[in-house]
């Protein structure tokens, strides 16, 4: 299980959940995969699960976190989101999102979000 960040829109505020993961390789470089489809509503409408890299430069540290999103028009308007801009004529974004630590040591597996994690989290998708 690993700790993340989800804006659902059937919540109206955003909550840490543990996500069931699928671990390979050896203990200490192990690589996780996530299976987010859990959390997300609506599979018949939209059966499959967006996803984006988003680095974060703060001073001399730099955060990789991996956006794992579902939007479509006929999804319910979340509104769990810190939106600053509306580009949805109107409407907000439709759908739910997930927000994950990408490893520093390993691009391609993630680890728990830490407390600066998540308000980083709540500051990136805002903008």
């Amino acid at each position: 299980m690993i700790r993340c960040r989800l804006y659902s829109a059937s919540h109206h505020r955003p909550q840490q959940v543990a996500v069931p993961t699928r671990c390979t390789g050896q203990v200490r470089f192990t690589n996780r995969y996530p299976y987010t489809e859990c959390f997300f509503d609506n599979a018949i409408l939209q059966p499959y699960v967006h996803n984006c890299i988003v680095n974060v430069h703060e001073g001399n540290n730099i955060y990789h976190y991996a956006f794992f999103f579902k939007q479509h028009c006929r999804l319910s308007i979340n509104n769990s989101l810190p939106l600053e801009k509306d580009d949805n004529h109107g409407h907000g974004f439709r759908g739910d999102v997930m927000v994950m630590r990408v490893s520093t040591r390993n691009h391609n597996s993630f680890v728990n979000m830490r407390e600066r994690d998540t308000i980083l989290a709540d500051w990136v998708i805002g903008k």
